[in-house]
Formats: C-alpha cells, structure tokens, sequence
C-alpha cells in the first residue's frame, strides 16, 4: 500500500481518503485524491490512473454515491463503503475492471443499472436483502464472477443484469422474484442448473441466449409464456415442467431435450433437491406421477 496523499478541490476540506497513491500522481484536471473530513465533495467525479484502493468506510453520513462517481479506475483492486449507505447510483463503479472485492452494506436499499458493469475481476457478490431489484445490466460482463448470493424479497432482475458473467456456474434464484428481464442471463455459458421460481409467469426473450452449458431447467407451474428465442443456443439434457400442456415448450429450444419429465402433485420449484429421482424415472416424452 502506497502513501495517503491529500489533496482538496475547490479549496474545500471536504473530501474522501484515496489509498494507493504514489508520490507524483498525474494530474490531469480530474481529482485523484482528496482529503478526509467528515463530508465527501458531492460535485467532483473521482479517477486516477495509480489509484488502487477506495475507503469510505469512516463515512457515517453517506447515504448516496452519485452517478459515474468511481466509474473506469482501472486499478482499484477493493472498495471500503461506509455503513449506512442506502443507495449506489448508476454506473457507480463501472469499468473498475481490476475490482475482485467489495462489500455491499445491509443498509444498501437501490443498486442502480450498470453499477458494475465490465467490473472484469470481480469473483462474489452478496446482494444486500433490502434490494428488491436488481437494475438493468448492474452486473454485466462481470467476467471472473463465480458466486452470486440472492436472498428471499427480491422481486425483479432485470435486462442484462447478469449478461455475459461466462464462469458463473449456478445460482439460485429466489422464490420471491417475479419478474426476469430481457437477456438477464444471456451468454452465461457455465451455467448448468436454473430452477426458476413458482411467481414466474414469463420468460422473455433472449433470457438465457447461449447458455450452452446448461443441462437441467425446472419450469414451475407458474410459467405460461415462453417468448420466441427465450433460448437460443441451449441444448438442456432435461426440462422438468408441472403440467403436460408445458411438453409443448420444448420447442423453444433449437435441440430438443433429451428428456421432458412431468412432475404432476409436487411443487418442482421448491421441493426438488435430488434430480437422480426425476432421471432415473424419465423417458423421452416420459411421465412421472407423485
């Protein structure tokens, strides 16, 4: 870790602590660093080009971080937010492509869209439970992230918001979200297991566009429209469906899966822990009766 530098904008005191920085900064008219105090300066977007690290831990007050505030610093590794934020306005952070940490606060309530878009290092999140929606493209080409944690409340994921996230390998989506988005999950690659939930009634188009790696899909009762290309490049090996007017989706895939089991008297969405009991009884076009 570098020296701390301080420097003020505006002849102001107010300010935030930068860490990282080396002894001659570039200064190119942008603020690299500005010096602590008990308020930050809300008029001034932070860069620099050597800056590493983003501590705004010791800033009770902070309830917002505005628009673009952080966004394309492309070598801060880790972001320190203060605990009573409450809101992380759009493209706050994006374009932070070496940021592999950050934790998200309890108190954090909005995450606005594209947040953490091309974020290329970033490997965990853990959603905050009061965020009820996850913005447009909030976490797109997040590249490196592996682990996404959801809590029950959230209601909506919208477009794009996990699109082109290529080593996320599985996610449970919480029964509560009623409403995915356009593209939400396109090009997630790695993706092999999505148990939508029982809300769901839609499943848009582009949705899981090239999820090639997917293998198993759970449609609950819910679902009654599957839109034109929800699916394009998938080729499941099961769909598990709760009604036998649901067969008929399989037609959305550009393969057909290999096996279409119909679960009749169980909740499949949230009951279904052991897929070799589903498998071992299905047949192509097969029924399984509980």
């Amino acid at each position: 870790m570098g020296k701390t530098f301080w420097r003020s904008v505006d002849d102001s005191a107010d300010g935030i602590v930068l860490e990282g920085i080396p002894d001659e900064p570039a200064y190119s008219g942008q603020v690299d660093n500005l010096a602590g105090g008990r308020k930050w300066n809300p008029h001034c977007r932070y860069t620099g080009k050597q800056i590493k690290g983003i501590n705004l831990r010791h800033l009770d007050d902070l309830i917002t971080i505005p628009d673009g505030r952080f966004s394309y610093m492309p070598f801060v590794a880790y972001v320190n937010l203060p605990p009573n934020l409450r809101r992380i306005e759009q493209e706050a952070f994006s374009g932070c492509n070496r940021l592999k940490r950050i934790d998200l606060p309890h108190s954090v309530e909005y995450i606005g869209p594209w947040s953490f878009y091309l974020c290329a290092s970033l490997e965990e999140i853990v959603l905050p439970t009061g965020v009820s929606v996850i913005s447009p493209g909030t976490f797109c080409q997040c590249i490196t992230l592996t682990s996404v944690r959801l809590w029950e409340g959230l209601k909506v994921i919208s477009e794009d918001a996990f699109s082109s996230c290529v080593e996320l390998q599985s996610l449970i989506i919480p029964q509560s979200v009623v409403e995915i988005g356009r593209s939400a999950f396109s090009r997630c690659g790695r993706l092999g297991l999505i148990r939508l939930p029982l809300g769901l009634r839609e499943i848009r188009a582009y949705t899981f566009w090239d999820c090639y790696g997917l293998t198993r899909l759970l449609l609950p009762l819910s679902i009654q429209t599957i839109q034109d290309k929800a699916f394009p490049g998938c080729h499941p090996k099961a769909l598990f469906v709760e009604s036998a007017e649901q067969i008929s989706f399989a037609s959305h895939f550009d393969i057909k899966p290999a096996r279409v089991v119909v679960v009749k008297g169980s909740d499949v969405s949230a009951g279904v822990t052991d897929w070799e009991l589903y498998e071992m009884a299905s047949l192509y076009f097969s029924f399984l009766v509980e």
